[in-house]
């Protein structure tokens, strides 16, 4: 896992996302990937949060930034914890949920790794 390895995606969007025939999902198109932490040295992407496109310095806050606003391209309702979930990891990202936070948050709890 990336954020494991203190790398960051910094381009986490539904084009970059597969299903595979065994109904797991895998994150492709690493070019973007990068040190969590670092000063980014390209012109900010599309959906990042706003204190990382301030400072320049993209975290994995800034990844679980990105993965919240995968729910809001859905086109089905999200349950309450799905709801819940998106709020959690949207907000300033001062507030944000660590990696840790939003991968023990109960609607992502019975995932396997």
């Amino acid at each position: 896992m990336l954020l494991k390895a203190r790398y960051v995606h910094r381009d986490i969007r539904w084009p970059n996302i597969l299903r595979l025939n065994d109904y797991s999902w895998i994150l492709i198109d690493l070019e973007c990937a990068g040190v969590s932490g670092e000063r980014v040295h390209f012109k900010p992407l599309e959906g990042w949060a706003s204190e990382t496109n301030e400072t320049g310095v993209y975290t994995t806050k800034s990844d679980v930034y990105m993965v919240g606003r995968l729910l809001s391209k859905l086109f089905f309702s999200l349950s309450e914890e799905a709801r819940e979930f998106e709020k959690a990891t949207t907000t300033n990202l001062k507030f944000c949920l660590t990696a840790q936070e939003a991968r023990q948050h109960p609607w992502l709890s019975d995932i396997q790794e």
